[in-house]
């Protein structure tokens, strides 16, 4: 597959190659132009363009090593971009904005990257709770420390939010006493104490054993129900079915495909999606 260049995705955009400027369309929560990321010799995302409204419930899958959870990383600034632009309500998240495409990316301070990911949940493939803290510690814990809630109050909504995930009778509970989908049920209450406006999710489901699968997916559709704006890698079909409003397809650092998830999974358009799609139904 061609490499796409920054270029080649601003043309494609309509928009000429020195211009490099976020939506207009309030209703867009993040904003991803011509994203571009190496590791090494190796182009692991190729240009990627995509634009995600308030509410809307995004769906990323492919194969192995297509790019889906690097970009996601992208998103909230776990990894470093080495083209293109990301905005979250048209503010660049971990660089400074630019007016040109041939510029190179210039890194913002810490404490300026750090305000902008406030906005920005991030529900991990392997928890990434704190061992030595409880559950409602763990919740508690960034809105105290970030935002400078006081303890109590901070406690408080900490209890809310392991209620919300069904799990207040856990409050004092320290991970290793949880089980793995109490875990990831903590981490969601966690990611949501900071009171984010787009929630991402890595493989959220991918280290849980088959029976706790479906308790992690319940808290994510409760989510979905109550119009928070999602962006989630997963294999999790059947969730991408019910609850997304839009399936991305992921290959070779590249969007294949997308649309809505009921005529992706049924009629794709292209052979890779269907042999990725095939696998999935096989288990392999």
């Amino acid at each position: 597959m061609e490499p796409i260049t920054t270029r080649q995705a601003m043309e494609k955009e309509g928009r000429g190659a020195g211009e490099l400027t976020g939506p207009a369309d309030a209703s867009v929560v993040m904003s991803a132009r011509g994203v571009a990321k190496r590791f090494g010799d190796v182009r692991v995302l190729n240009g990627i363009s995509m634009d995600v409204r308030s509410r809307e419930v995004v769906v990323m899958v492919g194969p192995s090593g297509s790019g889906k959870t690097t970009f996601l990383r992208c998103l909230n600034h776990l990894e470093r971009i080495d083209a293109g632009e990301i905005l979250i309500h048209g503010r660049p998240v971990g660089y400074r904005p630019r007016p040109s495409v041939s510029e190179q990316p210039v890194e913002e301070r810490p404490k300026v990257v750090a305000e902008r990911r406030r906005n920005i949940g991030f529900v991990f493939q392997r928890f990434n709770l704190f061992p030595h803290l409880n559950a409602l510690d763990n919740v508690a814990l960034a809105p105290t420390k970030v935002l400078g809630t006081p303890k109590a109050e901070a406690r408080e909504q900490a209890r809310t939010l392991l209620a919300r995930v069904g799990l207040e009778h856990k409050a004092s509970s320290r991970p290793s006493a949880l089980s793995g989908g109490q875990q990831q049920r903590v981490a969601i209450a966690r990611a949501l104490a900071m009171k984010p406006e787009l929630m991402l999710f890595d493989e959220p489901t991918s280290a849980l054993d088959p029976e706790m699968v479906g308790e992690v997916i319940a808290v994510m559709k409760e989510l979905v129900d109550d119009g928070m704006t999602m962006i989630v890698v997963t294999h999790e079909m059947g969730f991408a079915r019910s609850a997304a409003d839009r399936l991305v397809m992921f290959d070779q650092g590249v969007i294949l495909e997308e649309g809505p998830p009921e005529q992706v999974m049924t009629d794709p358009a292209h052979e890779r999606t269907r042999a990725f799609l095939r696998r999935l139904n096989e288990g392999g």
